[in-house]
């Protein structure tokens, strides 16, 4: 969180003072629109009026001017950063100090209802007036046009200058040399009073200085560590902003050695993307490196003559470094890529083997797949059923020969059978058949050219469970804000969770699997009946206000089993949800009260709250509740059983 959006709040002081019956605060005035710059601010924002005077809230400071807030509520102090400027004041003071010089306030900053309220005339002091006043509306806006902040960012993982004004910011700009610098010159604009440049942290900008060149023009002078092309651009966020973004440095050029041949390895000095066309009569690859400038100092490579006879360089064009590899008789096969262990790295290397496959079992209850190659093994790993299946996918890889399928003995829990399959001559596959599945980890050797893939035996081969999907038939369960009925999406993780758990080895038993009704001790009762270990009602929620939301999981209390699977699932569904969670509850639910096994109820969402409702309807979410909500019983069994293995399996989906 940055610090402009921060507000450091110890606690809130609420005072009322009695004073012949009647408190000192004033009832806050009827709605009134705020606008700012001619457009309504947001709904945090607000105007209070109190004995006379105009308040505006500490987030309109915060939010519209951009000031930095610090606001302690247990001792009153206040402080706003503004550019150079420092405000420092202290509720029911008058007075406050700008830059440590004493100023005068005909109204005080006051606290109520857990915000902070300063007088509407502060704002004059930010370079803000009001440019007109109803009963119905209040309008602000800047005093001029202003250039307000120059900081340092990123952009697209490359160094960047930030530079926001009151309005979209015109420009012209130009480079020098000796000393290197870029100038930016900003037509119909001046620097904010507040503006300061001193404490830019940039690591291509010695400092930033501006002046005001002319009555029309402010310009910035950028004293640069080494020139460099560049690129100036509106902020896609906001038009009232202009990003100054740097190219990169290709700033070396090697020839590496490796097992299987030799690697170009192309360094840039930060991140940058890459186009690469094949060309014959020569025939040539040709990479090109957008937003990248070409340090002279780099050389062109020669090659032996095996796979490539040189590497040539060029400036292309301002934006973008030619690298041309010209290959050694007919067309090679080869591969541009990052490298995994630098982003700022490209290498060009030839076809690499995988070695080496084995099937190893350490102990009853872990099964491994060893894989070895000849390069880094960058793998795409799919779970596809009929057959429960693994499919590991090795781009710009192929088999050695003669390599075959490692045998896996009868005596396997986790799976059937290996297979080999080269779906392309620059693609190697990998197909794992499973027995059961309930996750697995993945580990790359330091050199990143062995991947062991670990199976654990599933925990949950030939157990019970009992899935309920709440509501059903006449009763709907919650509605949403735009009408989802709660017992659809109960019923559609609950199938989903249903293949997991099968998946996984367990016998799983639903109290309904199809839109009909079915009464709550009917539920409990089947689920006795049924003999089952473990008992998981899906549900979703609802609240009278629309902004609660997130997922919670119930269980009976005192029930010390149930309140561990409430843990286990709470915890993996925290992992993976895109929504908070609200924790572990109790509650007298009957259908965990009634069950006689481990039992807890879970609330996937707030169906009451618009953007939870959209989530709770699209597949990806559906798919991650299901997920979740089986991991933490995998988790449960592995913990009840004292297991070594941990329970944080990648599941490949």
């Amino acid at each position: 969180m940055t610090l402009r959006k921060t507000l450091l709040i110890v606690g809130f002081l609420l005072v009322l003072t009695a004073c012949s019956g009647q408190t000192v605060f004033a009832r806050t005035a009827p709605a009134v629109g705020l606008f700012f710059q001619g457009q309504p601010v947001m709904p945090e924002v607000k105007r209070l009026i109190r004995n006379d005077h105009q308040y505006l809230n500490l987030q309109f400071f915060n939010n519209i001017i951009g000031a930095d807030c610090i606001w302690q509520a247990d001792t009153g102090l206040i402080r706003l950063q503004f550019g150079m400027d420092t405000f420092d004041l202290e509720e029911g003071q008058l007075t406050y100090r700008l830059n440590q010089i004493p100023k005068q306030l005909t109204a005080a900053p006051f606290a109520a209802d857990g915000q902070l309220w300063l007088p509407l005339e502060l704002v004059a002091e930010f370079g803000v007036m009001v440019q007109s006043e109803a009963e119905s509306s209040l309008v602000l806006g800047w005093a001029d046009q202003y250039l307000l902040k120059v900081s340092g960012t990123t952009y697209e993982g490359r160094p960047a200058l930030l530079l926001t004004g009151t309005t979209p910011l015109r420009h012209t700009s130009f480079t020098l040399v000796e000393p290197d610098r870029l100038v930016i010159n900003l037509t119909g604009v001046k620097a904010h009073p507040a503006l300061t440049t001193a404490s830019i942290v940039h690591p291509l900008i010695k400092q930033v200085r501006f002046s005001q060149f002319d009555p029309e023009t402010l310009r910035l002078v950028c004293d640069l560590e080494k020139l460099r092309g560049y690129r100036i651009i509106t902020d896609p966020a906001n038009a009232n902003r202009i990003i100054v973004v740097f190219n990169c440095f290709l700033q070396s050029l090697n020839l590496v050695e490796t097992d299987s041949g030799q690697k170009i390895q192309i360094k840039t000095d930060y991140p940058t993307t890459y186009t690469v066309k094949r060309f014959s009569n020569p025939t040539r690859a040709v990479i090109d490196l957008e937003n990248a400038t070409l340090d002279a100092a780099v050389t062109p490579l020669t090659g032996n003559g095996k796979w490539f006879q040189q590497v040539r360089l060029s400036q292309f064009n301002p934006h973008t470094v030619r690298v041309v590899v010209d290959l050694a008789g007919e067309a090679s096969l080869f591969k541009v890529g990052r490298s995994h262990k630098d982003p700022k790295l490209l290498e060009v290397r030839t076809l690499q083997f995988l070695t080496g496959i084995k099937w190893i079992e350490p102990t009853p209850a872990l099964g491994k797949l060893v894989i070895d190659a000849t390069d880094y093994l960058d793998v795409k790993i799919t779970k596809l059923p009929n057959p429960l299946r693994l499919q590991l996918d090795f781009d710009f890889l192929h088999f050695a020969t003669n390599l075959q399928a490692p045998p896996v003995g009868k005596a396997a829990t986790q799976i059937k059978a290996v297979r080999l399959i080269s779906p392309s001559p620059t693609m190697a596959r990998i197909e794992i058949e499973l027995k059961y599945f309930a996750g697995f980890t993945t580990e790359h050797s330091a050199d990143g050219r062995r991947l062991t893939l670990s199976f654990p035996k599933s925990p949950l081969i030939d157990r019970t469970m009992i899935i309920d999907a709440g509501h059903g038939g006449e009763d709907n369960g919650a509605t949403g804000f735009s009408g989802t009925p709660e017992k659809q999406i109960n019923l559609d993780v609950t199938m989903r969770l249903k293949g997991l758990l099968e998946a996984a080895g367990a016998k799983v038993l639903l109290t309904r699997n199809d839109d009909y009704f079915i009464g709550l001790y009917e539920r409990a009762h089947l689920a006795n009946r049924w003999n089952g270990e473990l008992f998981v009602s899906i549900h979703s929620n609802a609240h009278p206000n629309p902004e609660i939301h997130g997922f919670e999981v119930y269980h009976y209390q005192g029930r010390e089993r149930s309140g561990r699977l409430a843990q286990t699932i709470a915890a993996q569904m925290e992992q993976i949800m895109p929504i908070p969670s609200l924790g572990v509850k109790v509650n007298d639910f009957v259908v965990v009260r009634e069950t006689m096994m481990p039992s807890v109820l879970v609330e996937l969402g707030y169906l009451s709250n618009p953007e939870e409702e959209k989530n709770l309807n699209t597949v990806a979410f559906k798919d991650k509740a299901a997920l979740g909500i089986f991991q933490g019983i995998v988790a449960y069994y592995l913990e009840a059983d004292q297991s070594e293995q941990t329970a944080a399996y990648h599941h490949g989906y």
